[in-house]
């Protein structure tokens, strides 16, 4: 079943990414991997894809699905709960709720979760290994600063401006509250670490437990 999992979520990000970036209309869009969202997919793709195909299961692989996986629910519940209600707020639905949106915000992150705590082998993680999650979501505030501050690329359609999304947008919201709004992010990928740190420490750990398996039957 992981094999199969794997699969669906390399083939859901490569269709996502061709979407994305306007391979099917045969043009490249280079601003959509300024987006957590297609960044974290285009991660999330090649992970997998040198997971099935290159190497066996071991510590370091996954270490990297744990934050993989963190990433993901990110994507989820920033969709969900940000993104979705601020564009009902503006009447900026029209592509919020498309196929390849649902599929990347929603369906995406539920298999990553399934396949990491159903199909995937577990190693003891130290809580110092959380901060080590960090790192990525601070490296794609810069980015994202850099493009704003020295307007890279093209403007957004949905913004008007070079900031991906409305709660990073420093010309808008000024420093202190974006960064604010970052805090709270940071804050909330720990959150979401140390629960899944605990449980796996506690349920996964020991003999590769199936933790969803004990739920659902595949």
């Amino acid at each position: 079943m992981h094999l199969v999992i794997g699969l669906l979520i390399l083939i859901f990000s490569m269709m996502i990414l061709f979407r994305k970036f306007g391979i099917f209309e045969k043009k490249v869009n280079g601003n959509v991997l300024f987006m957590f969202t297609n960044l974290s997919i285009f991660l999330c793709g090649l992970f997998y894809a040198v997971e099935l195909f290159f190497v066996e299961e071991n510590y370091v692989f996954s270490c990297l699905k744990f934050y993989l996986m963190i990433y993901m629910v990110i994507v989820m519940l920033v969709y969900n709960f940000i993104l979705v209600p601020h564009a009902r707020v503006t009447h900026n639905t029209e592509d919020i709720y498309s196929f390849y949106d649902c599929i990347a915000h929603i369906g995406l992150p539920l298999l990553v979760v399934i396949d990491y705590f159903s199909y995937t082998f577990h190693y003891k993680y130290s809580i110092s290994s959380l901060f080590l999650s960090l790192l990525y979501p601070a490296i794609y505030c810069v980015m994202v600063f850099a493009k704003g501050y020295i307007k890279f690329g093209e403007e957004y359609r949905h913004s008007k401006n070079y900031y991906p999304y409305f709660f990073l947008d420093a010309e808008t919201l000024g420093l202190k509250k974006v960064f604010r709004n970052i805090g709270f992010l940071l804050g909330v990928i720990l959150m979401i670490g140390f629960v899944t740190l605990v449980i796996n420490n506690h349920f996964l750990v020991v003999e590769n437990t199936r933790f969803l398996s004990h739920f659902v039957t595949f």
